[in-house]
């Protein structure tokens, strides 16, 4: 999947689908609702691709976990997203250093939608902080 795929697969989370329901048919919410399981499987396939060709040690690795804790938030499996996201976190991490980076930057910033979303509100706050700390270095 490629990332203009990846992008507006973003703008389809549960919430905004509930929000519209007004304009919207279940016909369609289940249509809208069926991109994200199908994004989800796909993303899972292309991280399993990835691992096997390049290792666990890749930017591109980490960009798929990403992705994939992206798509577990906004279809509301919290937990997974938390997952996925913290493990491409680590991963950023080790791979691009302790400096700025955009990567790290929206690791957390996702982390910390996630903890905002299941109300850890601490934790959101530190880890939106944390976001916007390493994006201004970038």
């Amino acid at each position: 999947m490629d990332t203009d795929g990846c992008q507006q697969l973003r703008s389809l989370s549960q919430s905004e689908l509930i929000d519209n329901m007004e304009d919207t048919d279940f016909e369609t919410l289940e249509a809208e609702a069926g991109k994200l399981v199908m994004a989800r499987q796909e993303l899972e396939e292309k991280l399993v691709r990835l691992r096997g060709a390049v290792g666990m040690r890749s930017l591109g690795v980490a960009a798929a976990l990403h992705d994939l804790g992206v798509i577990c938030r906004e279809g509301g499996n919290l937990l997974a997203a938390r997952q996925y996201l913290q493990e491409s976190l680590d991963l950023s991490q080790k791979l691009l250093g302790k400096g700025p980076s955009a990567e790290v930057a929206a690791c957390l910033h996702e982390l910390g939608l996630v903890f905002r979303e299941i109300r850890h509100l601490r934790m959101a706050q530190r880890s939106l902080e944390k976001a916007l700390q390493n994006e201004g270095g970038v």
